[in-house]
């Protein structure tokens, strides 16, 4: 491949990703077609991710699945397909499980630059086991070392709502969605209201 279709490729995939970011999961999938033409024909790493993200938000949660599992079995030694089997693993087999594989592989993830996902992911499996204390001591020192301070802000609400402190997680949902309106805060800030004010309330934004 020449360099244009390299610098082509890798625009239309970031112009992808910042449409999933925003939640716009249909338009995504319009998109990425308009380039690489139908969603079931798209082979390379990178487009099979984000067909999976596609899937899951519109209905498709087999066959997001289903290339999950595909790219694990083809690609185990990256780490970006190593972190969407982690959550595969835990969202379809539970916490058990999902600590036993993070076990295991977690010393395979050698770079650096993906510190945030092993630290985010490991916070997450100690809320499934209520070590919330030891979650929020991750979070802390994971938000010193990373610019995603959003996406650690998300776990900690989900973990305030699950010890019971509906008060602060709706608090802090509310900061964090009125600071940085997306898909993900969105999501979070609905979740923690409707904890303090019941599902009626949850969905009027007035």
């Amino acid at each position: 491949m020449d360099l244009v279709l390299q610098e082509q490729q890798q625009n239309t995939i970031e112009q992808a990703k910042s449409l999933l970011k925003k939640g716009c999961y249909k338009q995504a999938k319009l998109f990425c077609e308009s380039n690489w033409g139908p969603i079931n024909t798209w082979i390379k790493e990178e487009q099979l991710r984000i067909s999976s993200t596609i899937y899951a938000h519109l209905g498709g949660d087999r066959n997001s699945d289903a290339i999950t599992l595909r790219l694990y079995r083809s690609h185990k030694s990256s780490p970006k397909v190593l972190f969407d089997y982690w959550y595969y693993k835990l969202n379809n087999f539970g916490s058990i499980l999902a600590q036993e594989l993070f076990d295991k592989t977690k010393t395979l993830i050698i770079n650096k630059e993906y510190t945030e996902d092993v630290i985010a992911f490991e916070a997450i499996l100690k809320a499934q086991f209520n070590d919330f204390d030891q979650a929020e001591e991750l979070l802390s020192n994971a938000q010193t070392q990373s610019d995603n301070k959003i996406w650690f802000e998300t776990i900690r609400i989900r973990n305030l709502i699950s010890q019971d402190n509906f008060e602060t997680a709706f608090d802090l949902a509310s900061e964090l969605y009125e600071s940085s309106p997306r898909i993900s805060t969105l999501r979070a800030y609905f979740n923690a209201k409707q904890q303090v004010k019941g599902l009626k309330q949850a969905t009027s934004f007035h």
